[in-house]
């Protein structure tokens, strides 16, 4: 079996998805810009200048992880 990557701000605990408080305020920080019009890149390039790591393994956003994002929130809306 391999391990999936559940998307940022969110995790599995006792079989149900729920919110990661500490995460929460950076999901909100991504849809302003988002919504504000900043690009993919752009919204990567500040969470990474802001040192908000990705994951512990890979710390780094990019413009395909933003856009992982904002897509899944798009199509479950």
């Amino acid at each position: 079996m391999t391990n999936r990557k559940i998307l940022y701000g969110y995790r599995i605990r006792n079989g149900i998805l729920e919110i990661v408080p500490e995460e929460q305020q950076t999901v909100k920080r991504i849809f302003t810009l988002y919504n504000a019009g900043t690009s993919y890149q752009g919204i990567s390039d500040a969470l990474n200048q802001g040192n908000i790591p990705y994951s512990q393994e890979v710390p780094l956003w990019n413009k395909h992880k933003v856009y992982k994002m904002c897509s899944f929130f798009v199509c479950i809306q």
